[in-house]
């Protein structure tokens, strides 16, 4: 019998395999995948969410103007042996191609706060009005390992970008 599927919320972590295949030997279990998502820890020097949108305001959202940023704090997981991706997930208020900058520093505890440094300079990406978007920033997470903590920094030359948050996906 398969284990639940649990789904992970605030700063928890999950296991999110939800089956098992049968083998000669008895049940295996498939390779489990984990994620973990991130609250905007600031929008520049402004306030973490500056905005609701959705019919009933469901969605609070930090709103980018041309040239400002989102922050995100996050702890590497205890369990992290590879990264699956690492996105940044927004609501775009048109249909168009955004720009972008990401930088992150990080080091372990005892360590200096920039130990690793990585950048993506001028990326890009096509976002399709109010569709829900990921925004693959995984390149940045080069040279992290179980235990660092990171502050990661997005910002857009593109106005209005809807940031909701930033996902960690991992085994």
């Amino acid at each position: 019998m398969g284990a639940t599927n649990p789904k992970r919320y605030g700063s928890r972590v999950t296991d999110q395999h939800d089956h098992t295949t049968q083998d000669q030997g008895g049940p295996v279990a498939a390779a489990a995948t984990k994620e973990v998502f991130f609250n905007i820890a600031s929008r520049g020097t402004a306030q973490p969410y500056n905005l609701l949108v959705g019919a009933n305001d469901e969605w609070p959202v930090s709103q980018l103007n041309a040239n400002q940023e989102a922050n995100f704090l996050l702890h590497v997981p205890n369990d992290f042996t590879s990264l699956t991706d690492l996105v940044v997930v927004m609501i775009p208020d048109a249909t168009e191609t955004i720009g972008f900058d990401v930088n992150l520093a990080s080091g372990a505890a005892g360590d200096d706060f920039e130990t690793v440094t990585n950048a993506i300079v001028a990326g890009s990406q096509a976002v399709f009005l109010e569709e829900i978007t990921e925004v693959d920033i995984s390149s940045v997470f080069s040279g992290l390992v179980a235990g660092d903590y990171a502050g990661i920094i997005f910002a857009s030359n593109t106005a209005n970008e809807r940031i909701v948050g930033l996902r960690l996906r991992y085994s």
